[in-house]
């Protein structure tokens, strides 16, 4: 400041500091924030109006995954206002992932399926393939374990922003079969009788190619006549889906013993004793049948008999009479002798 003293003063000039200092700025507020993840960056930003000319800048902000953040928010007054710094605290929560483990079964003595589960919870397409580790599926059943419900349990799983609940599953176990296989005669039968095997223990059958079947492949009872010794393999199952397979083995004896003829001939066209029948000689197509009379005389021969003579001679029928026959089943092998008795009305 100049003082002019006039004609009395010395002139004097004076100096002092005038000092105006920045201002605090208010009316900012910056608010802690909570989320759950979803696999979208989270921010937070302050309120309220910044004087002209101020910026603000954000340290540790623009979270994606779970956890708790410290976030800073550095205001920058310039000229006229004080550094302002603020925190606040970013929570972004784990979200909800649930392990659904799917129900299975098996068979009683079967290999234990493989489990499989499902989830849901998932955010933004992820998927398993984001999981740290994946889950351990196991129960308490082993093959063998007694018919009923077994539950299903997983764990083990491991996510960085996920909390994992677990859903159970079951396994049922199915009765055994007991699928068995029983026959109308002995295991072991002359070569030409017919047998009936009969499966039982399941609700469907299907029984395996094998020789000489006749009916009931796919059915429970099977109608064989075999021509050797022959295992018969049928496929047992029922609504459930199990399958047991078992087995039955006919020995099939060369004693000739089924084979057997009638001894009475009626050839009157009525449809009854009209041909001479050997049951069973079918089997032995090399076998030669001769027949003769009292006197010695051949009336009839023929190798592979097919039960075909009719009673007569060179087509003419022969008299009531007795007539005898010898079938010869080969070299060392057994002949069978017998006689036929010819009544015509």
């Amino acid at each position: 400041a100049n003082i002019n003293g006039g004609t009395n003063y010395q002139d004097q000039t004076l100096t002092a500091t005038l000092s105006i200092g920045k201002a605090v700025i208010a009316g900012i507020s910056f608010a802690d924030g909570n989320f759950t993840y979803d696999g979208i960056a989270k921010s937070l930003v302050i309120a309220g109006a910044l004087p002209t000319g101020a910026t603000v800048i954000y340290t540790n902000n623009g979270k994606t995954d779970a956890g708790t953040y410290t976030v800073t928010a550095t205001i920058n007054g310039g000229n006229n206002y004080q550094l302002l710094n603020l925190n606040a605290q970013l929570d972004i929560q784990k979200a909800l992932l649930t392990v659904n483990v799917s129900n299975s079964s098996l068979c009683q003595g079967s290999n234990l399926p493989r489990f499989t589960v499902s989830y849901s919870g998932f955010v933004n397409g992820e998927t398993q393939a984001n999981l740290l580790s994946t889950p351990i599926v196991t129960t308490t059943a082993t093959s063998s374990s007694a018919a009923g419900n077994y539950p299903i349990t997983a764990s083990g799983a491991i996510a960085n922003n996920y909390n994992i609940n677990y859903v159970n599953g079951s396994l049922t176990i199915f009765a055994k079969l007991n699928a068995q296989i029983t026959s109308n005669k002995v295991a072991s039968v002359s070569k030409g009788e017919t047998v009936i095997l009969t499966a039982s223990g399941g609700t469907t059958y299907s029984w395996n190619n094998a020789n000489s079947i006749i009916t009931g492949q796919n059915s429970a009872v099977l109608t064989v006549r075999p021509t050797a010794t022959t295992t018969y393999v049928v496929n047992v199952s029922n609504g459930s889906g199990c399958v047991e397979t078992v087995n039955y083995t006919i020995e099939v004896r060369e004693d000739f013993q089924a084979v057997k003829a009638t001894n009475i001939l009626t050839p009157n066209g009525d449809g009854i004793n009209d041909f001479w029948i050997v049951d069973n000689i079918d089997m032995y197509p090399n076998s030669v049948v001769t027949i003769f009379d009292r006197a010695g005389r051949l009336l009839f021969t023929q190798k592979g008999y097919k039960n075909n003579w009719d009673g007569t001679l060179n087509g003419t029928p022969l008299a009531e009479n007795t007539y005898y026959y010898i079938i010869d089943f080969g070299t060392e092998r057994l002949k069978q002798k017998g006689f036929i008795t010819i009544v015509r009305e």
